[in-house]
């Protein structure tokens, strides 16, 4: 696997991009949808690595990866929305993938447990960010959660429940976050207490800026051997309480152009959150 490695500048939770305008020739139809900021006033939110603005105080990490398809490229970019603030996030990042005709590629961050061993976000209820894929350019991919149980590094052993067998030198099968086979990974089967099989859930965007939230229990698990609960992992589902990881998954075949901003955690008003691991079943 071919890794590119992107220093951000400034990465807190106030991602935001670039528009669709409306075009002109074959694209002319697509315009921007007017934002309506009021959605958000319904709940608190905890950004994924710090509460601020975008600045260039607050330093952190975007890598991206992909398959070695021939010209195939993937950036990750962290810039101004060219239309000014978008319910007062400055800043977005942006994900373009090309060309990637094997697994396809991802983007994830370094600085997701912000120096703790867990990121605990049991308080909260679930993801949350606005998003768009401007253009005539894919609008679908995977997001995925590790926690404790599946989280896959060669760094931070002893704060995993799960056994990395070799990444991507070793001779174990690896699968994407929609179950396929990552050609040239392994030919072994899967043990059932291996690291990798992540919380995944597929997300279609569209064109102009949109508001998601995604609770946790939406997050499921592929039915590899290595899918929780079996007698060789503990726990019972996503826990909450011990988030790891986070990335954004590339489709095979698709030339993306996704903007992401204000990325974090939220919960009604009022709310206190999940009361535990989240419903976790196969899809």
């Amino acid at each position: 696997m071919s890794v590119q490695r992107t220093r951000v500048l400034g990465f807190a939770l106030a991602l935001a991009a670039l528009g669709a305008g409306g075009g002109c020739g074959a694209y002319a139809t697509i315009t921007n949808v007017p934002v309506d900021c009021s959605v958000e006033d319904a709940y608190d939110f905890e950004m994924t690595v710090s509460k601020e603005q975008l600045s260039a105080v607050d330093l952190s990490m975007v890598y991206n990866a992909g398959d070695t398809s021939a010209g195939a490229t993937i950036t990750t970019v962290v810039d101004g929305i060219p239309e000014g603030a978008l319910c007062g996030a400055i800043k977005a990042l942006e994900i373009k993938a090309h060309h990637y005709d094997d697994w396809g590629a991802l983007a994830g961050f370094y600085g997701f447990t912000a120096g703790m061993t867990y990121r605990d976000e049991s308080a909260f209820e679930g993801l949350s960010y606005w998003a768009r894929a401007p253009g005539p350019t894919g609008k679908g991919y995977t997001i995925e959660l590790n926690d404790a149980n599946t989280f896959m590094s060669d760094t931070d052993a002893g704060t995993t429940n799960c056994t990395n067998y070799g990444g991507d030198g070793g001779n174990v099968a690896r699968y994407d976050s929609t179950g396929m086979l990552i050609p040239g990974t392994g030919t072994t089967t899967t043990p059932a207490n291996a690291c990798g099989n992540g919380y995944t859930k597929m997300m279609t965007v569209t064109g102009s800026w949109q508001f998601y939230l995604i609770p946790f229990d939406q997050f499921h698990q592929s039915a590899m051997p290595n899918r929780l609960p079996n007698d060789a992992l503990p726990g019972t589902g996503l826990l909450t309480d011990k988030l790891m990881g986070m990335v954004f998954r590339m489709p095979r075949g698709e030339e993306m152009d996704l903007w992401i901003t204000k990325l974090g955690f939220y919960r009604k008003k009022g709310s206190t959150g999940s009361t535990g691991p989240a419903d976790a079943g196969a899809d």
